[in-house]
């Protein structure tokens, strides 16, 4: 596009829209497109989900019922003993690798609450995210990779915060995978993955513990994040989605960036951030955010796929 190619580089959008998974690169394809063209971008992302819809799961079977094993792993997981479920479902997975196993045990996962054995299971059998966008069948693959769990406290904190349902599940998923009992080299902790400074920080208002024994609980943790997310998106009125990067690596870094690269194209400058950490952090976020969203029908599609077109400076 920027070369003179206008409708190469517009075909070229409407190809990454169409073969890749919903995404940070899909986000980047359709805002591009939608603002060369909207109507256009908008066929594009319909064609990939009539695509999706045409082309279901392969792997999506019946549970194996016949399997003493899996029998089993139904009537503990109907109790919640978990440690004995993921015994029975590994026992089964040495005997048979099959990608239907996996699906249905991520199933079972999820209907015993076990979010992130759900989640883990269902990136074993579809890779990091789904192949297709999330419609028709896929919907369900695409829920069991992105579950929603601490719904109550993420809808209450979104609301408190001034912060979207799916930006505060995007940062969980990338920063824990689900786990609440997650701590990083770095000394953070919890679902939402807060070092001890920053959870102080944020408690003083809250009235909240911050010890690392508190922040393993999700009633403390999400709380805690999502004050502290806000704080950030606060930090950037013009550029909310500074926060991303500030959440990563600081506020002060992310105001750094901004001031040496005023008035770029965000994808442009989500490119130069230095640290080769935040830019594949801030890319994922994004691209959690926007499977939550259209996932789970959090506002109008396209709202959801937009990105910023240039940073403010």
């Amino acid at each position: 596009v920027e070369t003179g190619e206008v409708e190469r580089g517009l075909k070229g959008y409407e190809k990454l829209i169409a073969e890749l998974p919903l995404g940070y690169y899909v986000r980047a394809a359709y805002t591009a497109l939608a603002a060369a063209d909207p109507a256009r971008a908008a066929r594009a992302v319909a064609q990939s989900a009539a695509l999706a819809t045409s082309e279901p799961p392969s792997i999506r079977r019946p549970p194996p019922l016949d399997a003493p094993g899996f029998r089993r792993a139904l009537e503990l997981a109907a109790v919640g003993e978990l440690d004995w479920v993921r015994a029975e479902l590994s026992a089964l997975a040495a005997e048979s690798a099959a990608p239907e196993l996996l699906f249905n045990a991520a199933v079972l996962y999820a209907r015993a609450s076990a979010v992130k054995l759900s989640s883990d299971a269902a990136r074993s059998v579809f890779g990091k995210v789904p192949p297709r966008f999330p419609a028709g069948d896929w919907l369900e693959a695409w829920k069991l990779a992105y579950p929603r769990p601490y719904v109550e406290i993420v809808t209450e904190q979104a609301k408190k915060n001034a912060l979207s349902a799916s930006l505060i599940y995007a940062i969980m998923r990338e920063e824990s995978a689900f786990d609440p009992e997650a701590e990083s080299p770095a000394d953070a902790y919890g679902l939402m993955q807060l070092i001890l400074p920053t959870a102080r920080m944020a408690a003083k208002s809250l009235n909240l513990p911050h010890d690392r024994v508190s922040l393993k609980r999700p009633s403390v943790n999400i709380p805690l994040g999502a004050r502290v997310l806000g704080k950030y998106t606060g930090q950037f009125p013009e550029d909310p989605l500074l926060a991303i990067a500030a959440y990563n690596a600081g506020p002060g870094a992310a105001q750094r960036w901004r001031k040496e690269h005023p008035h770029s194209s965000f994808d442009l400058w989500v490119e130069l951030i230095p640290y080769v950490e935040t830019r594949r952090y801030i890319k994922r976020v994004l691209g959690s955010a926007a499977v939550y969203a259209v996932v789970y029908g959090e506002g109008e599609r396209d709202v959801a796929l937009s990105l910023p077109r240039v940073i403010s400076g």
